[in-house]
């Protein structure tokens, strides 16, 4: 199960939904950067890493559309999504 996933800047509160020896879904509160947003219903799935959804670009069979992106998560980090 090991440990949960929190960030010192972002993470307001968090309580676990549902976890199983391979995953947990959490209700995290998050404050938004830079504006200080409370999002207060943000869905969290930890679980190992895996790529959920793969888009296939309309009208070209075979490529696909990959974004760099920052995440809640990530802390500084970049991911491709």
């Amino acid at each position: 199960n090991g440990p949960t996933y929190t960030s010192e800047s972002s993470t307001v509160s968090t309580s676990c939904l549902v976890q199983s020896k391979w995953m947990r879904l959490m209700m995290h509160s998050v404050r938004t950067l830079p504006h200080g947003t409370i999002v207060s219903d943000w869905l969290f799935i930890d679980y190992h890493d895996r790529i959920n959804v793969l888009v296939e670009r309309p009208g070209h069979q075979g490529e696909y559309v990959i974004f760099r992106q920052s995440k809640y998560a990530l802390e500084d980090r970049e991911s491709y999504a």
